[in-house]
């Protein structure tokens, strides 16, 4: 049965680089948190605003 340790010991190593992932996605969005993007608001810049033919 040495397949089965293999596949434990790949299982941990895989287990161990999701948990690093995780580690760093977290610090990564934790420092990406403070600073949001403002949601760009399409502004109609023309002088006569939005005079339409209805």
């Amino acid at each position: 049965m040495a397949d089965q340790g293999k596949s434990k010991s790949v299982q941990e190593k895989i287990r161990e680089a999701l948990e690093k992932l995780g580690e760093a996605l977290d610090d990564w969005l934790a420092g990406a948190r403070p600073q949001p993007q403002p949601i760009p608001v399409p502004v109609d810049r023309r002088p006569y605003g939005r005079r339409r033919n209805y």
